[in-house]
């Protein structure tokens, strides 16, 4: 009777503790993933109107931002998602010249669709527990 009463307390516990696994799971990625979007905003912004050190600036900060969060991001992700971001964002930082603005913008604009995919494929819905 004891063994029963045990297993009894034990799935409840494991149902929540794996149920705040999922929300701070999605949480690092939403909020991290706001984040960059936002600073990859900031630099395209910078670039557009040929300001290039603020640009620089803004790369180096979001080259920043990546290395926080790429290690959070690869316990909850696939890791082949995790190669492909580091990798436009290693080329964001790489292309502030100004005869480099439209392949910039470019990289830019696919690693900010990137995030954003991730952050929509990563997100809680009602779907996952259907």
């Amino acid at each position: 009777k004891l063994e029963r009463m045990k297993r009894l307390i034990f799935i409840p516990v494991l149902t929540v503790l794996l149920a705040a696994l999922c929300f701070t799971s999605t949480f690092v990625i939403q909020n991290d993933t706001k984040t960059m979007v936002q600073t990859i905003h900031q630099a395209e912004e910078a670039m557009q109107a040929d300001d290039l050190k603020l640009a620089n600036q803004y790369a180096a900060e979001l080259s920043e931002q990546w290395e926080k969060s790429r290690h959070r991001l690869e316990a909850f992700v696939n890791t082949e998602i995790i190669y492909e971001i580091g990798s436009s964002i290693a080329d964001i930082k790489s292309l502030t010249l100004p005869e480099q603005k439209d392949e910039f913008l470019m990289v830019c604009g696919e690693c900010r669709d990137s995030l954003r995919n991730l952050k929509e494929s990563e997100a809680l819905s009602w779907e996952m527990f259907l």
